[in-house]
């Protein structure tokens, strides 16, 4: 759990200065609130930390006196006083007493907002419960990277400054480590603590970010100014902040139809790749599948984590979805992949490979081609530069060599399997 000493000291949070209750500096702080008003006194708990700019209690000594005893009494961890709102230092009286009762008071510099101190605190506690529940069970690379045992993707892990992550990288960073141990309470408040509708039906995005600090603060100015552009129209976005990625959520009306939904974000992203083509910069964008459960949200990052990666592997620019990966998922993820891929290359694919070998041709190349532009022969043929009669009679060879019409949808998604799994080898 954070400290007094830890808030000072260790949290990133410049020209902290603990004024009083120096013998307590190792406080536990469990929560935060704020102390507008005498009434709320009632409302403080024990081990919480309280801030207040002092208009409560500006014009009366006696009232500064009394609130220190009030929260010793209590039990809160210390009191955070932000200066040179109403005064130009913590008030004497306040020290005076704080220092009778030998109670921390922390002096809190004026250009920290009170959301920003709480909100390193309880990324702090947040990181604290994650540390406790087996952390260790993620293998960290020497990049920094973290991969499940299981994975067959490395998936980077969102990583969060030293200066505490301010902003929504920490809620990344809980749902990456939260791998289903979170209860339903808890992710619920999560949400509401950052700002995030789990009402709604949402679909994940991730972007890499440079490893230089320059670079990657130029191209995250760039993403936060493009990237609201490119919403959809009736949704509603939920940007994050981390060292290492972009990841954002576009938010969708609960009973939103989720195949539509995953077709207008893809022609987003699609125009997205273009404006940031136009700045010299070509980068993957993994999405995740629609999703509609508060539960499923930590498996959502991680789908369009899976995508990202999957599309840096390829070398691909732009979206890639996870649903339309799942072929190669289902190829990869197999206990002996290259023992499947011979048995599918062997029994489909072999007569179109010893051609290839024998005659120096490229049927395979361009049945793949035929099938990523949907048996669209024209397209194909635009797309390999190649004459109309030259594609239908590589076509026809292909027909007579794998004894198939393509009219059979299982023989299809067959071939299609087996061209994947020789782009695998």
């Amino acid at each position: 759990m954070p400290t007094i000493s830890w808030l000072v000291k260790e949290s990133g949070l410049s020209s902290l200065r603990l004024l009083t209750g120096l013998a307590h500096e190792n406080q536990i702080i469990r929560s935060v609130n704020v102390l507008d008003n005498p009434d709320v006194l009632k409302w403080f708990k024990k081990d919480e930390f309280v801030l207040t700019t002092g208009y409560v209690f500006k014009d009366s000594p006696e009232l500064q006196r009394s609130i220190i005893r009030d929260m010793k009494e209590i039990g809160c961890a210390g009191l955070g006083v932000k200066i040179r709102r109403f005064f130009r230092t913590v008030p004497v009286p306040l020290l005076e007493e704080a220092s009778r009762l030998d109670f921390p008071i922390v002096e809190l510099p004026f250009f920290y907002g009170f959301s920003a101190i709480s909100q390193c605190i309880f990324e702090e506690i947040y990181r604290e419960k994650l540390r406790g529940e087996g952390e260790d069970e993620i293998e960290l690379s020497e990049k920094g990277n973290a991969k499940a045992s299981e994975e067959t993707f490395v998936i980077p892990a969102p990583s969060v400054s030293p200066s505490g992550g301010h902003g929504r990288a920490y809620f990344l960073e809980t749902l990456f480590h939260s791998r289903g141990r979170r209860g339903l309470n808890e992710l619920k408040s999560l949400c509401a603590f950052y700002g995030f509708d789990y009402r709604k039906a949402w679909i994940c995005l991730a972007m890499p970010l440079p490893e230089k600090t320059e670079e990657r603060q130029k191209l995250r100015q760039l993403l936060h100014e493009e990237i609201p552009h490119h919403v959809p129209e009736g949704a509603s976005l939920f940007l994050c902040d981390s060292d290492n990625l972009c990841v954002f959520f576009l938010l969708f009306p609960p009973e939103c139809h989720r195949l539509k939904a995953m077709h207008e974000v893809k022609a987003e992203m699609h125009a997205l790749t273009k404006e940031l083509q136009n700045h010299g910069l070509s980068l993957p964008i993994g999405l995740s599948g629609c999703h509609r459960r508060v539960e499923d949200l930590s498996e959502s990052l991680k789908e369009s984590l899976r995508a990202m990666n999957l599309a840096r592997e390829l070398g691909q620019a732009g979206p890639v979805d996870y649903l339309t990966q799942l072929p190669r998922h289902f190829l990869s993820s197999q206990p002996e992949p290259s023992h499947l891929a011979l048995v599918l290359r062997m029994n489909v694919l072999k007569p179109l490979l010893d051609y290839d070998a024998a005659n120096g041709a490229e049927l395979t190349e361009t049945l793949a081609a035929y099938l990523h532009h949907n048996y669209n022969a024209a397209a194909t043929a635009k797309a390999l530069y190649l004459h109309r009669n030259t594609m239908t009679n590589r076509l026809e060879k292909i027909r007579e060599l794998l004894d198939t019409d393509f009219s059979d949808a299982d023989e299809n998604f067959l071939i299609y399997l087996c061209l994947l799994a020789h782009e695998q080898e």
